[in-house]
């Protein structure tokens, strides 16, 4: 009997969300609420998941060879290095995240809107990315050192409280 590896991830788009994603069928599940942001210390956080369009995607770490890896939920996953992706906007309320590897290419247009950027907690540090997780997603894959800061982050046993 083989053992089921889930992995814990926490949401792109609430910061106290975390769920399961099983990696045999590439499933998340069990979307459940963390009530206090200390409680993330104590949960081995390995990637994070969110939705772009009607369709959710997984960004996690592939333990084994300490690489980002990136998928749409019951489909593959491809490492982020190996594949490219790419985000474009398309006008002012559409934008389009496109995933390729190989001979597999899986495109999907979704609404975007700058105006949800408006913040009503007047985050400092808040960027667009932090609403769009296929920009978000975009970002990390042209970022060197975001990847690798996740990388360390995510090997870690402890998430250690920090979002990213």
């Amino acid at each position: 009997m083989t053992e089921t590896k889930i992995l814990t991830l926490l949401s792109h788009d609430k910061w106290l969300d975390v769920a399961d994603y099983r990696l045999s069928t590439h499933t998340i599940e069990n979307i459940r609420h963390v009530d206090n942001p200390e409680d993330l210390k104590f949960l081995e956080i390995s990637g994070r998941y969110g939705t772009v369009g009607s369709e959710k995607i997984v960004v996690s770490l592939d333990k084994s060879f300490r690489a980002l890896v990136v998928g749409f939920e019951h489909d593959a996953q491809f490492a982020l290095s190996n594949c490219d992706v790419q985000w474009t906007q398309l006008d002012e309320t559409l934008a389009q995240l496109t995933i390729t590897h190989g001979a597999y290419t899986r495109s999907l247009t979704y609404p975007h809107h700058r105006d949800w950027v408006e913040d009503d907690f007047n985050f400092d540090m808040s960027s667009y990315e932090d609403f769009d997780f296929g920009l978000w997603i975009y970002g990390l894959k042209t970022d060197p050192d975001l990847r690798q800061r996740l990388t360390q982050e995510w090997a870690g046993a402890r998430h250690g409280g920090s979002i990213v």
